[in-house]
Formats: C-alpha cells, structure tokens, sequence
C-alpha cells in the first residue's frame, strides 16, 4: 500500500507425501460407507479402491488440522492427485472444505467434478452460497496433476500444474472469500447416482 518492495517467504506448515503403508491415524480421518480409502501402494491413497457403484457410497480422507484463511495473506492448498476416469454419476472435490457423508460442503475453496463429468472451482462464501467458477477443462487421467487453490484476501485463484484455471472474486460487501475462516484439507469421492463404472481418486 505504501509503493515499497517487500520480500516474502512461504511457510509450510503442513505436507504429508503418504511414505508408509498406513495413514497416519493422529493426523488424518478417513471415512467412508461402502467405498474403501487405503493406500493401496506406498505414498499412494486409493478412495474407493473397492470399486463401488452404488449410490450414496462415498471415500473421504480428512485432515484432523484445520487450516485457516487469514486476512492480509494467502493460504495456498495444495494436492497431487490423479483422477484416473470421469464418471458420470460421481462427484469428486479436491481442496479445502468441511464436509461428511455425501452432504453438501457447509465452507471451503475446492475443486469439484460433478456429477454431470463438469470440472469448477468452488467457494462456499459468506452468505452460505456456493460460487462457482466457469467450467475448466479436466486435466489427462492418465498422470497426476497438481492441483492447488489460492485463498486471498478477497479472491479465490484455481490453479492446476501451475497454470491459473479460474478465480473468484468476493465483491465489495463480503467479509471474507470463505464463509468460516478455517476448514480442514480434503479429498472426496463418492456416488451422487448408482454409476455404470467405478469412480477413483489416487
């Protein structure tokens, strides 16, 4: 605000590369009905490696931390993720959200892929209601991707393999870009529909 040059240096304060052959029960959550949530091989999470079709199942792995969103700098989220199909029927959100079961997200910026197949960046803001972002285009299933959301003051970026996909913007009468200040870091999977195949996340 002055017109001076600063210097700024990003802080880590949470990374977890899965280098075992469990989930670490004191820092993450994993819940599921129907679906299974291990890791199926060392530093990989397979949500629904089951492969369940029915409806209503779901796979969710949870950080126990929440992380907030502080006003004046930016939270940055950031998974590795491959979604190896698009499934019609299933919704996957990657991010930062709070959310259980099947039921809709009550705050959080996330990506979501539908379950008519449609990639958006969501913000949940301070009225309650979701924004969404335009439609993006779904990165190759086949490798995994970077997926990374950037909580502003007033502006919410999408970023996927280091490229900005979509942003929203809170407009001048909200608070704050998320509706509750904090929310824990979380990968969801889970069948809005009975589906023809099986939906996954790694």
């Amino acid at each position: 605000t002055q017109g001076l040059l600063g210097v700024g240096n990003a802080v880590i304060d949470w990374e977890e590369g899965f280098a075992s052959s469990t989930i670490s029960p004191s820092k993450w959550k994993v819940l599921s009905s129907g679906m299974t949530g291990p890791i199926a091989t060392p530093n990989v999470v397979v949500l629904n490696a089951n492969n369940i079709l029915t409806a209503s199942s779901y796979a969710l792995l949870s950080s126990w931390r929440t992380f907030e969103t502080g006003r004046g700098s930016d939270r940055v989220i950031g998974w590795r993720v491959r979604v190896p199909s698009i499934v019609l029927g299933a919704v996957v959100e990657i991010g930062m959200l709070s959310a259980t079961t099947i039921a809709t997200p009550i705050t959080g910026a996330f990506f979501r892929i539908d379950a008519d197949g449609i990639l958006k960046g969501v913000a949940i803001d301070a009225a309650g209601a979701e924004v969404m972002t335009s439609p993006m285009s779904i990165p190759d299933v086949l490798t995994a991707h970077d997926w990374v959301i950037v909580v502003g003051k007033n502006v919410v970026y999408f970023q996927i393999d280091d490229v900005i996909v979509g942003s929203i913007t809170t407009g001048s009468v909200s608070a704050s870009p998320v509706l509750v200040e904090s929310a824990p870091a979380m990968v969801r999977c889970y069948n809005a529909t009975a589906t023809a195949t099986a939906c996954q996340v790694h």
